[in-house]
């Protein structure tokens, strides 16, 4: 869960997050951070830092749509 990424015990592991868009941060106009909440109800940050699909939209994305994303995990 989001939750359990927040405790921080899941460093450098591989996971998966589904959730609800809470956010959408952008810089420089490119994506960098998707803020996800799962029924954890803490956020998880999704951290693209515009170099992930720079060029490509992803489909949907606004708050509150469904989203999973995996990816290392990190703080």
């Amino acid at each position: 869960t989001t939750g359990q990424l927040a405790a921080g015990n899941d460093l450098g592991r591989l996971i998966q997050v589904s959730g609800v868009v809470t956010r959408v941060d952008m810089k420089e106009g490119l994506r960098e951070t998707i803020l996800v909440r799962d029924v954890s109800g803490d956020d998880c940050r999704v951290f693209i830092d515009g170099y992930i699909t720079p060029d490509m939209a992803i489909a949907n994305l606004a708050v509150g749509r469904s989203i999973s994303a995996t990816g290392m995990s990190s703080h």
